[in-house]
């Protein structure tokens, strides 16, 4: 209607805003989706700037490009709405199955720490060990919500800290972070696998002071409790 009454500026703002309005629900998947926004948007200027009023022919040649540049964005959209559908239930389908309470059960990797002066080596354990319960120093018994709390119930050595005691938790679909998920210089483990009845976690946990140079690596299996 407005290239009709010879409005083609107008024509071509509303067409940018009615083909991109919806593309901009998915440009977390694809962020070259926003140079391309702007490069259609460019060219749709380009050609109504470029059409006398006089002329029916190139009104007409005008609204076939229009028409093209509208049906290539649908396509964008299209793509960009199957890429972010890969994504999103896996993450969606994970942070479900992390709601429960959940115990570990078995630990394995390594603490190594460095002279950061001399390099000589200050501490070395490597460990792959069942977790029996409480009485083991690494045990933790622990319940996640929905309301990004974990609660931590019991712990093998919780030094100062009462018990229960609840905290908030960070979740990206394939990490978890936190204080609970934190170790001295990685502030999240790695969630390495999960299902309904046990879960992986993996903790990174490198860094270096003044002193030593610390390499800490821990491996963590927890099974699901029924409470």
């Amino acid at each position: 209607i407005l290239l009709r009454l010879g409005n083609y500026k107008q024509a071509c703002i509303a067409l940018g805003f009615f083909v991109y309005l919806p593309l901009s629900r998915h440009l977390y998947c694809c962020a070259s989706a926003i140079a391309n926004k702007f490069a259609l948007l460019s060219a749709s200027w380009y050609i109504c700037q470029a059409v006398p009023k006089t002329d029916g022919v190139l009104i007409f040649l005008c609204m076939k490009k229009l028409i093209c540049l509208a049906a290539a964005a649908l396509a964008c959209i299209a793509a960009l709405s199957s890429c972010g559908w890969k994504v999103a239930p896996d993450a969606a389908a994970r942070y479900e199955l992390l709601q429960g309470t959940w115990e570990s059960v078995h630990v394995e990797g390594h603490d190594y720490s460095t002279d950061a002066g001399t390099g000589e080596s200050v501490y070395h354990a490597d460990f792959d060990e069942d977790i029996p319960g409480p009485s083991h120093e690494r045990y933790m018994k622990m319940r996640l919500d929905r309301n990004n709390m974990v609660t931590v119930l019991e712990m093998g050595d919780p030094e100062d800290l009462t018990l229960p005691a609840s905290f908030s938790y960070t979740f990206d679909g394939s990490r978890l972070g936190g204080v609970v998920f934190s170790g001295d210089y990685a502030d999240y483990m790695n969630i390495i696998s999960i299902d309904g009845d046990s879960m992986v976690l993996e903790l990174v946990d490198k860094g270096q002071d003044e002193e030593t140079i610390e390499d800490c690596l821990e491996r963590m299996t927890f099974n699901r409790v029924n409470e």
